[in-house]
C-alpha cells in the first residue's frame, strides 16, 4: 500500500509542477541545490539533456593536439586567456567528463581542422579508436 502511495504522490507532483506557483518552488529549489551542492548544476543538466533528449552542450572551442614533454596528446580548446595562452582540458580516455586543465602557450597547442567537437569527443570515448582521422592544422592566436 505505502508503495502504491507513493507512486501516486510522485504522479501528483509531477502533475503540480506545471502549474506555475509549482514551478517557481521548483526553481527555488533548484537555485539552493546549485548553489550549496558542488556539482549539482553539472549533474543536472546531464540528467535533463537525458530526459528531454536534447542535445549535450559543449563548452570547447575546437579540438586539437597539445604538446607537453615531448609528446602530444589530444585535448579541447576551452578558450583564449588575454595574455594570448589557451586553456585546454586534457580528458580522460574514454571519459571525457573528467580529465586536466592546462594554460598553454599557443605554440603548443595545434588545432584540428574539419574536425567536429563531437567527433573528436567520441573517439576518446572510444578509447581512441579513429583517431587517425584528425588533421592537425597550425593555427595563428
Amino acid at each position: 500500500m505505502s508503495a502504491i502511495s507513493l507512486i501516486v504522490l510522485c504522479i501528483l507532483c509531477g502533475y503540480l509542477v506545471r502549474i506555475s506557483f509549482f514551478k517557481s518552488v521548483s526553481k527555488w529549489i533548484d537555485h539552493k541545490m546549485i548553489a550549496n551542492i558542488p556539482g549539482y548544476s553539472v549533474y543536472r543538466e546531464m540528467a535533463m539533456s537525458k530526459l528531454e533528449k536534447k542535445e549535450e552542450f559543449l563548452p570547447y572551442k575546437s579540438a586539437a593536439w597539445i604538446h607537453i614533454d615531448h609528446r602530444q596528446q589530444p585535448a579541447f580548446v576551452v578558450e583564449a586567456m588575454p595574455d594570448g595562452n589557451l586553456v585546454v582540458f586534457v580528458p580522460v580516455a574514454g571519459n571525457v567528463k573528467e580529465g586536466a586543465l592546462f594554460k598553454l602557450p599557443p605554440d603548443s597547442v595545434e588545432l584540428c581542422a574539419g574536425t567536429d567537437i563531437k567527433t573528436f569527443r567520441t573517439i576518446i570515448s572510444n578509447q581512441g579508436v579513429g583517431m587517425a582521422k584528425m588533421e592537425p592544422l597550425h593555427a595563428e592566436h
